[in-house]
């Protein structure tokens, strides 16, 4: 996944939506950076939309295009909307933060305090050449997330697995999830992940369960504190080896005291072979939540198998 850079800019006139594309373009070609430029606001959802949007993307570039002349003096305010984005961005902790205006703006009310000395333009033609040199010279790549990132999924090789529920153990392929926390400032504590829900072949979509998954190498560990440039890795999936049509979740059901009977508990899947979407979710104190999806390709071969994001 590449990084995502928030653009926050006026686009109320046809030059500014021109300009805005442009800018889009040059993150994606020179950098690998994928952006988000807001569209017009329409409703309340438009605005959430962009409240979403600032919380998963992991740089904020501020333009500052100039509006009405202030009728005292030469300078031109900027644009509001704009100004609440970077009142946003701020409240979410955005620390890679580029900030550019208009020759003619005034600095003023909360830009005034936190974008000190602002990066300065008249045409542009300017703009787009002072952008390409500060994305460079601070070093944006899209290696980097301010988010929980899926890195990627790891198949093991074949071992005993027992849970509580079992009377003795099963043979399982485990697939990990691959989980970094690329901050260098901010532990993601309370990490929890679930399975959201799966879709076969057919369309329909079921929850068979949606309690917290079970980190890997660790017996009965639920939760996990992901420290700053750390990775962790969870039980993903598991597959029979004895019959490779049924799939289980290592979960926090696997605690619950019954009378253990040989299968343990029920698979989430038992077959058919076919295509299946499992969809996850991570959860972390201080973290915007992560949801990503797999595919399992199930053949009834244990070694034919896979397992994709």
């Amino acid at each position: 996944m590449a990084g995502k850079v928030f653009i926050s800019c006026g686009q109320k006139l046809p030059n500014e939506i021109a300009v805005a594309h442009q800018i889009r373009d040059l993150l994606k070609v020179k950098f690998g950076l994928d952006s988000y430029l807001a569209k017009k606001i329409q409703s309340f959802d438009d605005i959430m939309q962009i409240t979403r949007e600032l919380s998963i993307c992991d740089y904020y570039l501020f333009i500052d295009f100039g509006r009405e002349r202030l009728w005292w003096n030469t300078k031109r305010r900027g644009s509001l909307f704009t100004h609440q984005e970077l009142a946003i961005a701020r409240h979410l902790g955005f620390s890679e933060i580029i900030a550019l205006k208009q020759k003619s703006v005034m600095l003023e009310g909360f830009a005034m305090y936190i974008l000190s000395n602002p990066e300065v333009f008249i045409s542009n033609e300017e703009l787009l050449s002072k952008i390409e040199k500060l994305v460079h010279e601070r070093g944006w790549n899209k290696n980097y997330s301010r988010n929980l990132v899926i890195k990627d999924i790891v198949k093991n090789q074949p071992i005993p697995y027992r849970d509580r529920q079992m009377s003795s153990p099963r043979t399982e392929v485990i697939w990990h999830g691959h989980v970094l926390n690329q901050r260098n400032d901010k532990a993601a504590a309370n990490t929890l992940v679930i399975l959201k829900n799966i879709t076969d072949a057919s369309g329909q979509i079921r929850s068979p369960d949606t309690t917290f998954l079970k980190w890997a190498y660790h017996d009965t560990t639920y939760s996990k504190t992901i420290f700053p440039e750390q990775d962790a890795y969870f039980d993903l999936l598991a597959i029979d080896t004895g019959n490779p049509l049924c799939v289980y979740l290592h979960s926090l059901l696997d605690m619950v005291m019954v009378t253990p009977t040989f299968a343990g508990r029920p698979p989430i899947i038992a077959g058919p072979v076919g295509r299946y979407k499992l969809t996850y979710q991570i959860f972390a104190e201080n973290f915007p939540l992560l949801e990503f999806c797999i595919v399992l390709d199930l053949t009834g071969n244990i070694n034919t198998t896979t397992v994709s994001i």
